[in-house]
Parts: C-alpha cells; sequence; structure tokens
C-alpha cells in the first residue's frame, strides 16, 4: 500500500475533524435555506408585493445555489483527505492503534465513548492515542 501523500500529524487530522463539522453545519444550513424558499412568508396586508417576493425567491435560491457548490468543494476536500488518512491508518501495525484514529477523527467519537468502545481506561486510551499518533508520523514522514 502506497504511503500518503503527506505527513500525518495531530494538527492534520484535527482540521480533518473539523472539516467535517463544517460540513455538517453546511448541509444543515443548507435543509434551513431550502425550508424558507419551499414555504416563503405570505404577506397578508393586500398589497402587490410579488415583484419583491420574486427578488427574494431569487435571491434565496442564488445563495442556495452558492452554498451547494462550497458544500461539493468541502466534499471533494474531505473525500480526499479521508482516503489519505485512512491510508495512512492502514501502515499501522497494532490493530487498537487503527481503530483509535479511527474513532476519534474518522467517526468523530469523544474520548469518553472511545474508551467504552476500546475497554480502556482514560489512561491507556490517551496512551494508546499518543502511541498510534507517533507511529502514524513516523511511518508517513
Amino acid at each position: 500500500m502506497a504511503a500518503p501523500s503527506g505527513p500525518v500529524t495531530k494538527e492534520r487530522l484535527k482540521r480533518y475533524r473539523r472539516l467535517k463539522e463544517e460540513i455538517e453545519r453546511q448541509g444543515e444550513r443548507l435543509a434551513r435555506m431550502e425550508s424558507a424558499i419551499e414555504s416563503p412568508p405570505k404577506v397578508l396586508d393586500g398589497t402587490p408585493h410579488s415583484s419583491f417576493a420574486a427578488d427574494r425567491l431569487a435571491i434565496a435560491v442564488a445563495r442556495k445555489i452558492a452554498l451547494e457548490d462550497a458544500m461539493l468543494a468541502s466534499l471533494k476536500e474531505e473525500a480526499a483527505e479521508v482516503a489519505e488518512i485512512e491510508r495512512a491508518i492502514q501502515l499501522l501495525t497494532d490493530p487498537q492503534e487503527r481503530e483509535m484514529l479511527r474513532l476519534r477523527y474518522i467517526d468523530g467519537y469523544e474520548w469518553a465513548d472511545i474508551c467504552g468502545q476500546l475497554n480502556c481506561s482514560w489512561t491507556q486510551t490517551h496512551r494508546v492515542h499518543s502511541r498510534a499518533l507517533q507511529s502514524v508520523l513516523i511511518k508517513t514522514s
């Protein structure tokens, strides 16, 4: 298996995690936009506002399209980065280290959940994490 293109550091793994969180927030924002577009506010005062409403709808649709484009770019970046990270994780020989990095950075688990998943104490979990980070950095440098 080929090594990833650059070293996999803790900072790189954290950036990947933040990218995933950003994509989730973009998805939530997109859902709110879609909801607003599908059910625009109704004008109840009886005056003609069709031009104004059409303009607002056009602006909302344009913003939605721009967000979709940004999300697509983020998703492409995320897919490339997860492939690189997964290649680095596959280079590790210790299955517990591989699982640790996947749980923390790819799946986004919190430390307490990782302790439960790995059936380890808090201290042992962090030792495995530290060892995994050192191993993956050595193998990808």
